[in-house]
C-alpha cells in the first residue's frame, strides 16, 4: 500500500548512508556502512566481525510495514531479515526524527511513527462514501464485526483498504440504550433479547479465520462498556483463544491508571481508551484532566482512541482513531458542521452547502491530521 513511499525514503537512506557511513544500533553501537550496491547494504560491526549484507528489498519491506503498521518489534523485523539489531537501526536512521524508539522486557524493542491515524468508521455498508475516502487518499477503515459477521462480501472492502476490526461492543451499548429511551418514552415496546449479542467464543472463531490476512492489522478486545473486570477478563481469554492474532485491549476510561499500567507492562502493539464520549457527558473537564494525566504518566505508548473526534486530537498526540463523527451531518441540522482545520474546532456549515459536502470536507480535515505530518515527516 505504501510501496512507492517506501522505495523514495530507502533511496533517502541510501544517500545518507553514504555519507555518514554508519548506522548507530539502540545500544549506541556503531555498524559501518561495508558496502552498497543495487541489491544489498553491506555492514560491519564496530568490533569488526565478519560484514554482513541486508537485501535492498528486504529494507523496502520493513519500511513499508512501519508505514503501513506505524509500528513494528525488532521481533518483527525477524521476517524480513536475520540481522535485526541493524535493520532496526537502518529504521532510526530512515526516519530519525520522525519516530519513538523504546526498548522493553528481554530486550525487545518497539520503534512507532509519530503519524496520527484515520480510521473512518461506520462505512461497513456505506459504499459510496467509502469512495470518497479513497478518492481523499483515505486508506484505512475501521470495520465493525457487529456489522459485518452477515454479509459473506465484508472482504472486499478489503481490495481497496486496510482495517482494524472492533468486536462492535458499542454498537450494542448505543442499541439498548436507545431501546430504553424509547420504552421509558412509552413509544414503542422492545424486547432487549432481539438485539444478538456477541459471544466471546464467536469473535475469537471469527479472529482466527482472519487473522493471516495481512490487510486486517488487528482485532480490538471485545470490551464490556462499564465493566472494566469484564473487558480484562477477555483480552486475556482472547489471547489465550487467538495466540496468532494481532489483539489489541481496551482499557475503559472510566478505570484506575493502576489498570493501565498493568496493560503498559504487558507491552501490546496499542491500547483502546474507550468509553471517553460517555464521560465526556458527564463532565468535560474532568475527562480533559485524565487525558492530561494519561499521556504525561505514559509518554511514548501508542494509544487508540476509541469514537472520539473532537478538538482533543489536535491537541494530544494519540496514535490513532476512529470515529463516524464526519458523517453526523446526516442526524440532524443540528449536527451540520464542519471542522477547523487548524484547531479541530467544530463550527455551523454553510446553509448552502449539502450533506455529501459537509461529509466530505470532514473526512478532510480528519485526514489533514494525518496527511499534514506525513508531509512533515516526507513520508
Amino acid at each position: 500500500m505504501f510501496t512507492k513511499n517506501a522505495r523514495q525514503i530507502e533511496r533517502a537512506f541510501i544517500r545518507k548512508a553514504i555519507k555518514t557511513d554508519k548506522v548507530i544500533t539502540l545500544k549506541g553501537k556503531d555498524n559501518y556502512i561495508f558496502a552498497i550496491n543495487s541489491s544489498y547494504v553491506t555492514l560491519q560491526t564496530e568490533n569488526g566481525r565478519k560484514p554482513f549484507g541486508i537485501a535492498r528489498k528486504a529494507i523496502r519491506k520493513a519500511i513499508n510495514f512501519l508505514l503501513d503498521c506505524k509500528t513494528i518489534t525488532r521481533r518483527q523485523l525477524q521476517r524480513f531479515s536475520n540481522f535485526t539489531s541493524a535493520l532496526l537501526a537502518i529504521l532510526m536512521t530512515a526516519f530519525q526524527g520522525k519516530v519513538i524508539v523504546k526498548g522493553g522486557k528481554n530486550g525487545e524493542a518497539r520503534i512507532s511513527l509519530t503519524v496520527i491515524r484515520l480510521y473512518a468508521s461506520g462505512l461497513e455498508r456505506d459504499p459510496y462514501i467509502r469512495n470518497v475516502l479513497k478518492k481523499l487518499g483515505g486508506k484505512h477503515l475501521l470495520l465493525n464485526y457487529y456489522h459485518i459477521r452477515g454479509n459473506k462480501n465484508w472482504k472486499r472492502i478489503l481490495d481497496d483498504f486496510h482495517c482494524i476490526i472492533d468486536s462492535g461492543a458499542f454498537s450494542i451499548f448505543k442499541t439498548k440504550q436507545k431501546q430504553k429511551k424509547e420504552v421509558s418514552n412509552q413509544l414503542e415496546l422492545f424486547d432487549f433479547e432481539e438485539v444478538e449479542m456477541i459471544s466471546l467464543e464467536e469473535y475469537a472463531s471469527f479472529i482466527n479465520n482472519e487473522c493471516h490476512d495481512t490487510r486486517i492489522k488487528a482485532f480490538i478486545n471485545l470490551d464490556v462498556i462499564g465493566d472494566p473486570i469484564q473487558t480484562k477478563t477477555n483480552y486475556e481469554r482472547l489471547k489465550h483463544l487467538c495466540p496468532a492474532a494481532t489483539i489489541w485491549p481496551v482499557w475503559q476510561f472510566s478505570d484506575s491508571f493502576e489498570s493501565l499500567q498493568e496493560l503498559v507492562e504487558q507491552e501490546p502493539d496499542v491500547i483502546c481508551i474507550g468509553g471517553i464520549v460517555p464521560e465526556m457527558n458527564k463532565n468535560k473537564g474532568t475527562v480533559k484532566e485524565k487525558l492530561d494525566r494519561l499521556f504525561n504518566q505514559f509518554p511514548g505508548v501508542n494509544f487508540h482512541c476509541l469514537g472520539l473526534a473532537n478538538r482533543w486530537l489536535w491537541e494530544y498526540k494519540f496514535f490513532s482513531f476512529d470515529t463516524t463523527a464526519f458523517l453526523n451531518s446526516r442526524k440532524s441540522k443540528k449536527q451540520r458542521k464542519i471542522y477547523n482545520d487548524k484547531t479541530g474546532e467544530r463550527l455551523m456549515a454553510p446553509a448552502m452547502m449539502s450533506t455529501l459536502s459537509i461529509i466530505t470536507q470532514n473526512l478532510e480535515s480528519l485526514l489533514k491530521l494525518e496527511n499534514l505530518q506525513e508531509k512533515l515527516l516526507q513520508i
